[in-house]
């Protein structure tokens, strides 16, 4: 249904059909889009609201009032947790032999409570309770014999069940027989903390005080017991305490300041704790209620950590406790029960305007420790977002353990007057968008304001103004309290980052604003990229030329070719500029989060092998270290292997690629636990079969490494080298390494696959094994020689397979031999410094560091002379240039590049260029339909998406697929739009990126059957001239299996958001 809003609206949604609730509640999705008016953005939420399959909640307990003969109660509730009064229900007892009736009516008192007065003691059969409503069962429920074999029972009652620290608890005691004692038990965190006994004279009740203590915090159980006519009867109460024994605190005087001004924070707690702090946009709370740590997450995690299996006969063992008593007394141990029994559950200015560029959604992510004092100030500048902030933090003590702050503390940053974005997140080169923002006045009166928009470095093209203007200015009045919306219409002229600056005032000029903001231009089609990469290596002044020959595509756009030259001094340099941004791929993954956790190991050991100096080099690799560690731990299992995804099982593979990383990486993060990693080898060692080899009980993802169709000798072999890589490791697991190695030699005459031979030799080498050599005369048989380089070709993973050979080299000696192969290495390196995909990367940069640690860039003192048609440019590199050198002044048509170097000395000569393709021009090997279907609206996209892979062989399968969805400029998505079809093989997950105008969709691999699902994006924003946006499916470790499939969205026109002088004459 449609509806027009102004302000608030409540309607009424009635089921078309009634609805199936087969469990006492279910849950119902309701979606709404919002569309304003004058900007058209849309916005949409999902709301869930739960239906109840009764109208109240009924529940049945067991109740002794002190005096009274044994009771039932039942308890009726409304559905929002107050009493149901004057409600009338039928209750039938079968098995109960009394004299009334079997089954009569009761009616709730003002408390929702109905009294049932019989006495199970009568009976010494089960009994069973129905309640009906309305001629409806509510409850139905069985009472044991064992649950009514006594009158004897003891009844405590506390009303200090929240209590602070240093109170007195008063506790109540009422017992059916007279007490001549009572004893007392304090229970916290499953320990006994106090104890008492306190002798009594013949009384049934009793009061008596306990002071609470800080062993008992937070949460305590107060059991007291005695004995009435030879039988031991208890009970007990929960105390829980408004305060943790850490009393962290944290102040704030403002709650409202202007945006990127300062605020002051003050900071109490005990001297010497550890206190974390962060801030967050208000508006995250849309996306979710987890961004907090808050005291129900405390009590959820106690209770998970001490969870007991629940004991009908032994409610002592349930809490954790056993109990011995003499044999002349028996225990009483259910008629103190205080669970209930439910049938049905609940839940719940003058001076020059300065620009606003700092638009965080979180910030501050402050740690420190108290001082002496026991407080601290802060002094932090807020962001320039004008929106409501929560302030969170936790304090950590060794002696008071754990502070939390009771809820967040909010402020706001407003002005008075101010201009608010509404920028899509990316556009295409070329097409006409409408730039969009919201003026705000709360001045209390009407103002006229002149809006500007600036053309930075020529970035922009003014639709329907004289070309290259520097700026436009509209003006607009300006409502008090209402937004008003203000739009320039605008083509971007070059890729890369487009600045937005606006800035606005009054016509007085005592008012302004200023924003800056990024919108990313992206290329009409699909840009490839490659790069050549040669490397030499000259003990003596020698010269040597090398030709480079770039191989684009005819019908690539002229304008679109970029060539850049890069000179390396250092294998790993273009590695270190490029940390954290290796590869541009999706990372969403356990596998793939590890190619930004393996390469900044890689370059801290190399760097410390080879006494380098760059600290800041390595403070930022030791940082992106301990942020990837930490997303790794999300995909640890409980069982201390390390799966694909989250909570899906452990991979043998994964774990073994995880462990053999982070054993290394020990060395410089201290936060690595060294007790996880052992559990993860152990997890290992369990996981190897009976003959001594590894097979994959994870999903397949990676089919070359865990599919087995080989033996398994990849994955054993990968395993053993985790072992083996780790000394204290292999000396533990010294069988689990004998096994494997046998294993491993007896079928190292049948292997024929360069990349399992390959493996198999490095760990025959790792583990000193006797056919090492044997091995590795047979690795060289399988190698290919060309151009002075070496490697091993395969369809796929020939870098792996090659990166493991030189590795093999290496242990046996062979560096002059390795060379080659280090030759043919670098040529496949991206321009980042990275390969293809992980374990590539992984391999490859292992590879080539151990070699490079052997050759000293100490010595470089060299010339390069760069020749082309047009030009010729000279470089020199001396043992003092360790970064790399850029050359971008090649002209877009130079086809032919010629390299001399003359000097002494190691180096890498790079050519990277890049260009833009025809979508169309690919070589599919899967296949991809993507259907629009109709929509409701013309703001709403629907697209019906399949696709499988095409299999060369029978029951061939892809490894892990990725299906990537780009939309229109203007459009986005977000994952509760994704319906995914029936099918055998499951999306794994979904990531939505580049400002939700992308979603990634992964699989584990991919066959012969077809993979569908069904995603809706919204249209936010206007543009016109719309290019084509794209669906691309890819093998994610083999990246040239792929298929892309081009659709369009709609067709809207300058003339349809143009406005006044904008618009066109033929408008």
């Amino acid at each position: 249904k449609e509806y027009d809003v102004n302000g608030m609206l409540q309607v009424y949604l009635p089921f078309a059909n009634p609805p199936y609730i087969q469990e006492s509640e279910q849950d119902f999705k309701v979606n709404v889009s919002f569309t304003e008016q004058y900007t058209n953005r849309t916005v949409t939420k999902q709301h869930h609201i739960t239906v109840y399959k009764d109208k109240y909640q009924v529940t049945l307990t067991k109740n002794r009032p002190p005096g009274s003969t044994f009771q039932y109660q039942l308890k009726i509730k409304n559905h929002d947790g107050t009493p149901a009064k004057e409600v009338t229900v039928h209750v039938r007892v079968v098995g109960l032999k009394l004299a009334l009736s079997s089954e009569h009516s009761y009616t709730s008192d003002d408390t929702g409570t109905i009294e049932l007065p019989f006495d199970p003691a009568a009976s010494t059969d089960p009994m069973e309770i129905s309640v009906s409503l309305d001629q409806r069962e509510v409850l139905q429920e069985t009472i044991k014999p064992t649950e009514q074999r006594t009158n004897q029972f003891i009844r405590i009652q506390s009303n200090s069940s929240n209590t602070s620290l240093n109170q007195k608890i008063k506790i109540d005691v009422t017992c059916s027989d007279r007490m001549t004692f009572l004893a007392y038990y304090i229970v916290s965190k499953r320990t006994i903390v106090d104890a008492g006994f306190i002798r009594l004279n013949q009384v049934s009740k009793y009061r008596f005080q306990l002071g609470a203590s800080d062993k008992m915090i937070p949460r305590s159980k107060i059991i007291v017991v005695t004995v009435a006519n030879n039988i031991i009867v208890h009970d007990y109460v929960d105390i829980e305490f408004e305060e943790f024994s850490n009393n962290f605190e944290l102040r704030l005087e403002e709650t409202e300041v202007s945006p990127g001004s300062e605020i002051e924070l003050l900071v109490t707690g005990p001297q010497r704790a550890y206190v974390a702090l962060a801030s967050y946009d208000q508006s995250l709370l849309e996306h979710g209620q987890e961004h907090d740590i808050v005291r129900e997450d405390i009590w959820k995690f106690i209770d998970e950590l001490h969870t007991t299996e629940t004991n009908d006969y032994d409610y002592f063992q349930s809490m954790g406790l056993f109990v011995r008593s003499l044999d002349e007394f028996k225990m009483n141990t259910l008629a103190q029960e205080k669970s209930s029994r439910v049938g049905s559950s609940g839940r719940t200015s003058t001076f020059p305007v300065s620009f606003r560029t700092n638009f965080l959604e979180s910030w501050m992510w402050k740690n420190f420790t108290i001082p002496r004092t026991g407080c601290s100030t802060l002094i932090e500048k807020v962001p320039d977002t004008t929106t409501s902030w929560h302030v969170t933090g936790f304090s950590i003590d060794p002696v008071h353990g754990l502070g939390m702050m009771k809820k967040p503390i909010q402020f706001t940053t407003v002005r008075q007057f101010y201009i608010v974005d509404n920028l899509p997140y990316s556009i295409k080169r070329g097409e006409a968008v409408l730039l969009q923002f919201t003026l705000f006045n709360t001045l209390g009166a009407e103002y006229f304001a002149d809006v500007t928009l600036h053309n930075m470095a020529n970035q922009i093209e003014f639709v329907g103004r004289p070309p290259g203007e520097a700026s436009y200015t509209k003006t607009y009045t300006v409502p008090p309290d209402v937004g008003v919306p203000v739009s320039f219409l605008v083509k971007a002229r070059h890729l890369g980052e487009m600045l937005v600056r606006v800035e606005t005032s009054t016509m007085r000029g005592t008012e302004r604003d200023a924003i800056e903001k990024i919108v990313r231009v992206l290329p009409e089609s699909l840009v490839k990229r490659k790069s050549i990469t040669r490397f030499f290596s000259h003990e003596t002044y020698l010269n040597q030329s090398f030709l480079f020959e770039l191989e684009i595509n005819k019908k690539v756009d002229p304008s679109s070719v970029k060539i850049d030259f890069y000179v390396i001094p250092n294998v790993l340099s273009k590695v270190v500029k490029n940390l954290g941004n290796l590869l541009s791929s999706p990372a969403g993954s356990g596998e793939q989060n590890m190619i930004h956790f393996v390469p900044n190991v890689i370059v801290l050991d190399y760097l410390t092998t080879i006494g380098s100096k760059e600290t800041t080099i390595m403070q930022k690799a030791t940082r992106l270290l301990l942020r990837c560690y930490q997303k790794q731990l999300q995909f640890r299992q409980p069982d201390g292997s390390f799966g694909v995804w989250k909570d899906q099982g452990g991979s043998v593979f994964l774990t073994a690629f995880v462990a053999k990383s982070m054993k290394p990486a020990a060395k410089y993060l201290n936060e690595i636990d060294q007790d996880m990693l052992s559990k993860a080898f152990d997890w290992l060692s369990a996981k190897q079969q009976e003959n001594g080899s590894f097979v994959e009980v994870g999903p397949i993802f990676y089919s070359d490494m865990q599919s087995g169709s080989r033996q398994s000798i990849a994955l054993t072999s990968y395993v053993l080298i985790a072992f083996l890589e780790n000394g204290n490791e292999a000396y533990r697991n010294s069988t689990i390494i004998d096994r494997g190695m046998h294993y491993i030699a007896s079928h190292m005459e049948n292997i024929t696959d360069p990349y399992d031979l390959s493996i198999a030799t490095y760990a025959l080498w790792l583990g000193d094994h006797r056919l090492k050599t044997i091995a590795l005369k047979k690795l060289i048989e399988h190698s290919t020689e060309s151009n002075v380089k070496r490697y091993w070709p395969r369809d796929s993973n020939q870098i792996e397979t090659t990166a493991y050979a030189l590795l093999s080299f290496i242990l046996a000696g062979k560096n002059v031999e390795g060379v080659a192969i280090m030759r043919w290495l670098v040529d496949q390196q991206y321009s980042t410094g990275s390969f293809a995909h992980t374990q590539d990367t992984f391999i490859g940069l292992q590879a080539l560091t151990k070699l490079a640690e052997r050759i000293s860039p100490s010595r470089n003192d060299y010339s390069i002379q760069l020749t082309h048609a047009h030009a010729r440019t000279n470089f020199h590199v001396t043992s003092t240039d360790i970064d790399k050198l850029h050359y971008s002044g090649i002209p877009s048509t130079v086809r032919m590049l010629t390299l001399d170097v003359a000097g002494l000395g190691f180096g890498m000569l790079q050519v990277a260029y890049e260009y833009q393709m025809d979508l169309f021009n690919f070589k599919k090997r899967f296949n991809l339909t993507v259907d629009k279907l109709n929509s409701t609206a013309d703001v709403v996209l629907k697209l019906h998406i399949c696709t499988s892979f095409i299999a060369r062989l029978a029951d061939e399968r892809s490894s892990m697929a990725l299906v990537e969805v780009t939309f229109p400029s203007g459009y986005v998505t977000e994952d509760s739009l994704i319906v995914e079809a029936p099918g055998i093989n499951p999306i794994q997950k979904i990531e939505i990126l580049y400002g939700a105008t992308t979603a990634v969709l992964y699989y584990d691999n991919m066959g012969t059957e077809n993979n569908c699902f069904e995603i809706t994006a919204y249209r936010r924003f206007k543009v016109a001239l719309k290019r084509p946006a794209y669906v691309k499916v890819h093998d994610f470790y083999k990246p040239t299996h792929n298929a892309i499939q081009v659709y369009g969205g709609d067709k809207q026109n300058i003339c349809e958001i143009c406005e006044g002088e904008e618009c066109p004459v033929t408008c």
